[in-house]
This record gives C-alpha cells, sequence and structure tokens, in this order.
C-alpha cells in the first residue's frame, strides 16, 4: 500500500481529526486499532471504514503481566 495516498496521516498532531475523516481515509480492507492500557479498565478503540468501536479489556496489571 502506498501510504504518501493517505493524507489524514499528514495531519499535524495539533490538528483534531473527525473520526469521519479517518474513516473516509482508510481502505476497505484497513483496521486502525489504538489502546489505551489503564486501571481499572483498558480498552481498544477499533475503527474501520464502516464501523468504530470500543472494546474493553482487562486491567493494565493483567495485561502487562
Amino acid at each position: 500500500m502506498d501510504y504518501s495516498e493517505i493524507s489524514i496521516l499528514k495531519a499535524q498532531s495539533h490538528d483534531p481529526v473527525s473520526l469521519e475523516q479517518v474513516q473516509r481515509s482508510l481502505d476497505p480492507s484497513a483496521v486502525i486499532l489504538e489502546y489505551v492500557v489503564a486501571d481499572p479498565r483498558s480498552y481498544c478503540l477499533v475503527i474501520s471504514k464502516t464501523d468504530a468501536r470500543i472494546v474493553a479489556l482487562a486491567d493494565k496489571q493483567s495485561i502487562e503481566a
């Protein structure tokens, strides 16, 4: 895949990007997984071209073990 075509990756870190912009930029077969590891719960944000959801995971200590 030619990542230079994904303009969303060129956004500067201080420029907010909407979920819709991220989804529009994704290839139909691509998925973004963003992990938030914390106590008492951790989460995985799953973003695809057509869906976005938050999946609850175990706590930080369980994951790091």
